[in-house]
């Protein structure tokens, strides 16, 4: 896909390299998010199973630890999730701003 004036790329080559890159960094960063929740996900679990079900807190200290189990998982999960939403608006933007670029090219 180079022009026949020697091996200069042409412009449909510099574009497409350029939407992959985009696409590539988004799609990355949106497989990192993921990532992150899947992480999360396991660590809440194992936690869960090997730490906290073998002490068998009752009363107080079980309410404790549940308090806190909830707070400190949905500041995480917000967190994360704040991040995933803000990389799938970017590429919502990215689509919404090429379709109404192409759409004012056709007559």
């Amino acid at each position: 896909m180079t022009s026949t004036k020697g091996n200069k790329p042409n412009n449909n080559d510099n574009e497409l390299i350029r939407y992959f890159k985009e696409r590539g960094i988004v799609f990355a960063c949106i497989v990192i998010d993921c990532f992150f929740i899947a992480i999360w996900v396991l660590a809440v679990w194992v936690t869960d199973k090997y730490v906290i079900t073998p002490l068998a807190l009752k009363g107080v200290d079980k309410l404790a630890l549940d308090i806190f189990q909830w707070v400190s998982g949905i500041a995480t999960l917000l967190t994360l999730l704040a991040y995933t939403v803000k990389d799938l608006y970017v590429v919502f933007v990215k689509i919404r701003d090429e379709i109404n670029d192409n759409g004012k090219r056709i007559p």
